[in-house]
């Protein structure tokens, strides 16, 4: 999966993680200052080895040294304890306290517990901060001078290319004519390239009139300047004289293969490919595209072309396993994609036209193509149920299209029994008792989350993506939202670590999902994302979603946390939703790369079909308490994330049924990463679906949506290739 890279922001008192696609994280100045709003309901505290969490007098250890009022002491797992304030403080009375907490020897880190919202509240889109940070660009230094200084009368540049795909362009040039001072000594070579001019030889001897290089700076396809000046020598100085410049565009075989999957359409087995967009990828040559596709005995079937990016291929055979490559050519040469496999069956394992609303459910069908092809996958895998997917969220409601069959036991870890609506802190219920809030009727979040993941094919309501692995309900969030402490807490806990005071998990999850996003940042460090490390360590995978504030995802917590697959939302029509956060671009390295959004998937909105356009899932009837198990609509990044924890459910469950005695460790969540970011489609628009809105922001031109829509059927053939 994608790592993080931190970022200062202004007001915290840390480094917080985001999305980058470096594989080390790196510390990347912002020249603006990021606002954060005061949502502190506590400090979480790491205590120095042997200091207990509460002080002889049973009072919270620090309190002295904070000098406020604090309350609820827990331990949270990771070594890490959370206390509550017992009244709102100021911003500035926070940042006061923590400062003295800092003093306190018994203490190793404090940050703030900051309250946090469920992410498919759909805000108000606002105007994101656009980080200013440009490449430098050097200036000539003009100094006057009396020396008569040559100029060169021509300079040519070719594209002379000899093998493979290395760039290579020869400089050539002619000796100046008329008057100039002194003798010539040689001369020196330059191409333009990241806003300056770099020196390719300085001086060459002066018979000589050809230089040819191999610079890393030349990129097949780009046309690029170079430019050659004389170096003449007199009065004991040397002196380079004007420069002439010439242009060159460099090709090489191809670089790079983009995109390439195999369907099972039933009749058929399809090939498809996303053309190259880079000119550097196609060697800076137009390309042509050729499928191999072949059976067990090593013979080749025809795969007809039906698009530019298509082909099929007919006669195939009911469980024959077909090979497949992508041949991409120019005139230099070739490059070829590796092989990729598909058993072709003509019955899927789910029959979904069972469930009487899976007309409701375009965000699964194979017929639109931008939704997440799990009719496809259902061919290949519908889930095992040694795959557990932790939601942590409000809670779960009974529900027939979750039977007991499709739940494991969950836990309660909402700590503080005035907001927790059940009347007591954690404990082993993890019922959703509602979140109203006000005149906000209860989100039954949890319980939509869950029936996206893996509801029952079992003829009533939908179908999940993964219908047959098993979901854990982690209840962190209630009163429309909760804590990052509990937050942590609930992480540690369904990856089997101990939280003092709760009985460890059994049962310990594949796959996590947070569909949870506030304003807040995520320390280097911290409880967070110590825990999701730990996550990652144990071949866990945590999907997150990117935040519904048409803005920077860099700022919503826990998706700007490390390692985590944070989710963009799409529309039905494959274009990004007018809510969804989006990347922003930094410069990491010397290169401008997208942080933020990793990939993207169905989250629906009312653009264009009204609410057939958002997601359909379980719900409850009731207000404020449960009621009656139902069903409805909802759009945001909360139930685009779960599109892609299902997914990574059935890819896990794939590996799990081709070696049983498969163990995840953190290499497979990076394979997890690159299974679901090669095979995505790409969207239909990279810029958002606005509904008439003024105010949205196109985060295109800020960094992007991720890198496209997640496709659950190329993502498990993948991942047992």
């Amino acid at each position: 999966m994608k790592f993080k890279v931190a970022v200062l922001a202004v007001m915290a008192l840390a480094l917080p993680l985001f999305n980058a696609s470096t594989a080390n994280a790196t510390m990347i100045p912002s020249p603006v200052q990021i606002e954060t709003e005061n949502n502190a309901v506590g400090f979480i505290l790491k205590l120095k080895p042997g200091v207990n969490h509460l002080a002889p007098n049973g009072e919270p250890t620090g309190e002295n040294y904070a000098g406020v009022d604090l309350e609820n002491s827990r331990l949270i797992g990771g070594g890490y304890s959370a206390v509550t304030f017992e009244e709102k403080l100021t911003e500035s009375e926070v940042q006061s306290a923590m400062a003295r907490l800092q003093q306190d020897p018994r203490v190793e880190s404090v940050e703030t517990d900051q309250f946090i919202e469920a992410a498919n509240y759909v805000a108000k889109p606002i105007a994101p901060l656009i980080l200013g940070l440009n490449d430098p660009v050097e200036l000539p230094l003009i100094i006057k001078t009396a020396v008569r200084l040559p100029t060169m009368p021509t300079v040519v540049a070719t594209d002379s290319w000899a093998s493979g795909t290395t760039e290579r362009v020869t400089i050539t040039w002619t000796k100046p004519t008329g008057s100039y001072s002194g003798s010539i000594v040689g001369y020196r070579v330059q191409l333009y390239a990241n806003g300056a001019w770099r020196t390719l030889k300085s001086q060459h001897p002066a018979s000589v009139r050809s230089h040819t290089s191999t610079s890393g700076y030349l990129k097949a396809g780009t046309r690029t300047p170079f430019r050659v000046a004389a170096l003449i020598r007199t009065g004991g100085k040397t002196y380079v004289g004007n420069y002439k410049k010439a242009y060159a565009t460099p090709t090489t075989a191809p670089q790079n293969y983009p995109k390439f999957w195999l369907r099972n359409n039933l009749t058929q087995v399809s090939a498809s490919w996303n053309l190259l967009q880079w000119a550097s990828s196609r060697g800076g040559l137009d390309v042509t595209y050729n499928v191999e596709l072949k059976k067990p005995d090593g013979t080749f079937i025809t795969c007809e072309p039906s698009s530019a990016t298509t082909c099929l291929a007919s006669g195939v055979v009911t469980g024959t396993r077909y090979t497949a490559k992508l041949i991409i050519s120019n005139e230099r040469g070739s490059k070829s994609s590796p092989e990729i496999s598909i058993t072709f069956t003509t019955a899927p394992a789910v029959v979904a036209g069972n469930d009487p609303d899976f007309s409701r459910q375009w965000y699964l069908k194979t017929s639109n193509n931008y939704s997440i092809n799990a009719e496809t996958a259902w061919l290949t895998e519908t889930g095992m149920s040694r795959v557990i997917v932790a939601v942590l969220d409000t809670g779960i409601t009974n529900h027939p299209d979750i039977p007991a069959a499709n739940l494991v036991a969950g836990y309660d870890m909402v700590s503080d029994s005035r907001y927790s609506y059940d009347g007591d802190g954690r404990d082993s219920d993890p019922s959703d008792p509602g979140d109203y809030n006000g005149a906000d009727n209860s989100s039954w979040h949890g319980t939509h989350v869950a029936g996206i993941i893996a509801a029952a094919d079992n003829s009533e309501g939908i179908v999940g993506i993964a219908p047959n692995v098993r979901i854990q309900p982690v209840r962190v969030l209630s009163s429309r939202g909760g804590t990052q402490s509990d937050i942590t807490a609930g992480i540690y806990w369904a990856i089997g670590d101990t939280v003092s005071g709760v009985p460890r998990n059994p049962n310990v999850a594949s796959v996590l999902n947070l569909s949870i996003g506030g304003i807040g940042t995520c320390l280097t460090g911290s409880s967070t994302q110590r825990a999701l490390a730990a996550a990652k360590a144990k071949g866990i995978t945590a999907v997150t979603a990117a935040g519904n504030d048409n803005d920077y995802a860099t700022r919503s917590y826990p998706g700007n946390c490390f390692p985590t697959i944070n989710v963009g939302a799409t529309g039905s029509q494959g274009k990004p939703t007018f809510y969804s956060n989006f990347s922003q671009m930094a410069t990491i390295d010397g290169e401008r790369v997208p942080i933020g959004v990793d990939i993207s998937a169905p989250g629906g909105d009312y653009c264009v079909v009204g609410n057939s356009g958002q997601v359909y899932s379980t719900f409850n009837s009731g207000t404020r308490s449960p009621s009656t198990s139902t069903y409805d609509y909802s759009m945001g990044t909360s139930m685009a994330a779960p599109m892609v924890a299902g997914t990574v459910a059935l890819m896990y469950s794939a590996k799990y049924r081709q070696d049983p005695a498969f163990v995840p460790n953190s290499t497979f969540v990076d394979a997890v990463w690159n299974a679901v970011s090669t095979t995505a489609r790409d969207f239909s628009s990279e810029s958002p679906t606005t509904c008439g809105a003024s105010s949205v922001e196109d985060g295109s031109d800020y960094g992007g949506y991720g890198v496209g829509i997640i496709d659950a059927s190329a993502a498990v053939s993948a991942i047992i290739q």
